[in-house]
């Protein structure tokens, strides 16, 4: 049995679904990077803007015919716009057989398994199609699979748990792309309440997973060849647990720097980076880890969504523009050369000429490294969408064109700067050229970069290289050591 999985999102989600693939691969399946060969199609999706959902749907769509080719044929709907849109699917997208929200993907395996898609469970045979669906609490064959089962629900304190759901042990998913970096989800959910933001009501409250066992499956991934850990969590730098929570050294990790320490600290790591941060959980101790672990690289991305305090009021971001200039101060003290990326979104409600204004001198005064910038879309069941739309389309284009042109200004000038120094390569792939290799990987400051090597290297491996040139926001150099 081979399954096939189109992933649609952030890094959250690419880590949802290695780990739902390693939960078939424990099943007896393949993984395939060809659709028309697999017999299971995991389609893992993303809600927080409507293009994003609109692409998942889309695909779904498309799938109907994949399944008519071949009987038996099974779809898995999953992630956070199955959360969204887990009442309308069935009739939306009668080829769907199980949906499995995003506050149950913990629970993956066991709804999966009550449902008989996975048909070598206690031993039986994995060489025929999934047994047909059935079952008293099906509804027009198929469940829909969106409760958190034995899952505890956030309970109004932060606490972790140990039915957290995901455990080491399943070594790599087998998915196309898991190279070098292990993606590790340390929390769950968000406890802000953006009012863009359609992640609280997907995701749910926030819960943590216990240290231990963060500490655990980040020392098998450096066992089975991976050199960086990318941390991950709707607000990551919120991993602040109640109760005891201890390390591998038995000492209770209490801050989310207490944590970037003790995973920086584990034999064979090279890098530690974190995804996504939010300004408020910024202080004096997490700046001041990221200046002495060398494990973790001086970059930030830190967003900041909108440089006028009166948008950021009523995204309810919680702090104005000084506090995230004072944050990214903070930071710099700590960590000379920081590079620091980030968020915007333009045209939210309400936004005034004055109130874009205000994000391009940010853009400019902030010396940022490069920025995603994004046009605002309601999203249902959110209180910004609650009131008008009331920025033309016409304008978000404007102002995303002309936010852009500043930032990648800036960006392609810090670029330039590089060429002639040299910079430590994370090698994430590797092809023949020529006599010799290029090699692909992140610079320590998280910049893509090829390499030309007369020697290979292994995924994983650093090394040091010049940059011989900067063309855009890509760098490209040779290697200084061929005896990588």
């Amino acid at each position: 049995m081979r399954f096939y999985v189109e992933t649609f999102g952030c890094q959250m989600n690419v880590a949802d679904s290695l780990e739902m693939a390693r939960r078939l691969r424990a099943r007896g399946y393949r993984a395939t990077p060809d659709m028309d060969r697999a017999d299971v199609v995991l389609v893992n999706t993303c809600t927080v803007r409507d293009h994003a959902e609109h692409k998942a749907l889309s695909f779904l769509g498309r799938l109907a015919d994949w399944k008519e080719l071949v009987p038996g044929r099974r779809i898995v709907f999953a992630g956070c716009a199955a959360e969204r849109l887990k009442d309308q699917l069935q009739r939306r997208f009668p080829q769907v057989d199980a949906v499995v929200g995003a506050k149950s993907i913990s629970d993956f395996d066991r709804l999966l398994d009550e449902q008989g898609l996975f048909p070598g469970v206690g031993g039986g045979s994995c060489s025929g199609p999934p047994p047909p669906l059935g079952g008293p609490s099906q509804k027009g064959g198929k469940k829909i699979l969106d409760e958190r089962g034995t899952v505890p629900l956030f309970d109004g304190k932060k606490e972790w748990t140990d039915a957290w759901g995901w455990s080491a042990g399943l070594g790599p998913s087998g998915l196309p792309g898991e190279g070098a970096t292990a993606y590790i989800t340390i929390m769950r959910g968000c406890n802000f309440g953006c009012t863009y933001c359609v992640v609280p009501s997907v995701r749910g409250r926030e819960l943590y997973r216990p240290a231990l066992s963060i500490l655990d499956e980040a020392a098998e991934r450096v066992a089975n060849g991976q050199r960086e850990v990318l941390l991950l969590g709707q607000t990551v730098n919120s991993y602040r647990p109640v109760g005891s929570n201890p390390g591998r050294d038995g000492k209770d990790i209490r801050h989310f720097s207490d944590l970037l320490e003790a995973v920086s600290a584990l034999p064979g790591i090279e890098r530690v980076r974190y995804m996504s941060p939010h300004p408020h959980y910024i202080d004096e101790l997490f700046a001041e880890r990221l200046g002495r672990l060398p494990q973790v690289p001086p970059h930030i991305h830190l967003p900041v969504q909108s440089g006028s305090d009166a948008v950021l009021s009523r995204m309810r971001r919680n702090y104005t523009r000084d506090d995230f200039c004072r944050k990214l101060d903070l930071l710099r003290r700590h960590v000379p050369g920081l590079a620091v990326t980030t968020d915007f979104i333009v045209g939210f409600p309400g936004e005034t000429d004055d109130d874009f204004e205000a994000s391009l001198r940010l853009g400019r005064e902030a010396d940022l490294d490069g920025a995603y910038i994004f046009k605002y879309s309601p999203r249902p069941g959110t209180a910004s969408a609650q009131g008008p739309d009331d920025v033309s389309d016409a304008l978000k284009e404007e102002r995303l064109a002309r936010l852009m042109a500043e930032t990648d200004s800036r960006s392609r000038a810090k670029m330039a700067a590089w060429v002639g120094q040299t910079q430590t390569i994370l090698v994430e792939a590797v092809r023949p050229e020529g006599d010799g290799f290029e090699l692909e990987g992140r610079t320590a400051h998280c910049r893509k970069m090829y390499v030309s090597s007369r020697r290979s290297a292994a995924v994983g491996a650093t090394l040091e290289a010049r940059v011989d040139r900067a063309d855009g926001k890509t760098l490209y150099g040779t290697a200084l050591d061929d005896r990588v």
